[in-house]
């Protein structure tokens, strides 16, 4: 029994080149609106407020995914995504971007729910692990390409083509959809209720993720900038090499899930994670970077997709959607937390510290709390299986 099948693959792709185009603005727009002149902390509050309006529109996405053909909803989400797109290409208003970010996060909200229970329906339940993980290097894959080839853009052809680009690659996944035959499943009444909108047996996991989410983002929004204080012009390596390990690494974690348990895989990969995050603080050089990729890739990058499962298989298969809603919500709150903390403590900071430099680094150090909390969770998850196998036997 194999996870690969057609579509399989082709979600997979429509994964890829949506994600592409998404880290291609997550890494990109702080950038272009720091040459716009935007004070420092509404930069990370523009960048990440896509997530509050993700976060609202759940509600009556949950019930839509249970309601509607998740083909068409998909495609018509990718369809917000390329207008707002084109939008950040044709305005360069502050406020007009304000705007078509909360319009684009209405479309993030719904694509990545709706893509991963899809790919869902074509996984074998005895590789379920393997599979989500496996579906994950479609994240890594786009993370090659998407902040590195962003950054790069920005000096080939500049911002407004840069995102002319994105809107062709969101174009190209919308296509990949298209070729997908949906397993066909019954449909609910189109009514917004709670069990239909909110998997309550996902919460812990949608806790986790929101506070590991939280402390990643500020890497996702600040890491270019400190790079330019300390003359490192372009740090599209380290996104590329994060991602680069991810590839190797998340296949090998799932199946280390399907043997151990995702919960002990959740411990390695924190450890990883709080040594990259530590590092972070002297990591003002390309060697240094580099390694601070490699770790963090093991780490944040490598349990996503073990949080993600351990929530899929809270619940029936046929609430996948649901949960899925669910557990992206705390990936939404991280978003939206994260940049507009970093930015709120680097503002803070800013007047104690001799350079903005150190302004960042002393940031990181803050911002790893929210991590470890969700570690003590996860650390909770691990006693209590424990205490389950020594009672079952």
């Amino acid at each position: 029994m194999t996870i690969w099948s057609v579509p399989f693959v082709v979600l997979m792709l429509t994964n890829l080149f949506s994600l592409m185009a998404s880290f291609m603005v997550n890494t990109t727009l702080p950038v272009y609106l720091s040459d716009l002149n935007v004070d420092v902390s509404l930069v990370g509050a523009i960048a990440g407020c896509f997530a509050a309006s993700a976060i609202l529109v759940r509600p009556i996405a949950g019930s839509a995914f249970v309601s509607f053909p998740r083909k068409k909803l998909l495609m018509f989400s990718q369809a917000i995504g390329i207008v707002c797109l084109l939008g950040y290409a044709l305005f360069d208003d502050p406020l007009v971007i304000m705007a078509f970010r909360l319009m684009h996060g209405i479309g993030i909200g719904c694509s990545g729910p709706l893509t991963v229970s899809m790919a869902g329906d074509f996984i074998p339940q005895a590789k379920f692990a393997t599979g989500i993980s496996t579906f994950s290097v479609s994240l890594s894959a786009a993370q090659v390409v998407g902040p590195a080839t962003g950054l790069f853009l920005i000096d080939l052809v500049g911002y407004r083509w840069l995102y002319i680009i994105c809107a062709l690659s969101v174009a190209a996944a919308s296509l990949c959809v298209a070729a997908v035959a949906e397993k066909p499943r019954p449909l609910m009444p189109f009514k917004i209720k709670l069990s239909s909108t909110f998997a309550i047996e996902a919460v812990p996991h949608t806790a986790v993720v929101a506070l590991y989410t939280i402390t990643n983002a500020a890497i996702m929004s600040y890491l270019p900038l400190m790079g330019r204080e300390y003359g490192i012009a372009n740090v599209g390596f380290y996104f590329a090499l994060y991602a680069l390990t991810v590839i190797v690494a998340a296949p090998q974690y799932g199946r280390l899930s399907d043997r151990y348990g995702n919960e002990r895989v959740l411990l390695v990969g924190f450890a990883f994670f709080a040594l990259a995050y530590n590092l972070l603080q002297i990591g003002h050089s390309v060697p240094m970077l580099a390694v601070i990729a490699v770790l963090s890739a093991l780490g944040y990058g490598s349990s996503q997709p073990q949080i993600q499962s351990l929530a899929m298989k809270a619940t029936d298969i046929s609430r996948s959607a649901v949960v899925n809603n669910t557990y992206y919500t705390g990936i939404d709150i991280g978003y939206l937390v994260g940049p507009a903390l970093a930015g709120g403590i680097i503002s803070a900071l800013a007047p104690y510290c001799e350079t903005m430099g150190q302004t960042y680094s002393s940031m990181w150090p803050l911002m790893f709390i929210p991590a470890t909390l969700g570690f003590l969770i996860v650390v909770y998850w691990n006693i209590k299986k424990s205490k389950e196998k020594k009672y079952a036997r």
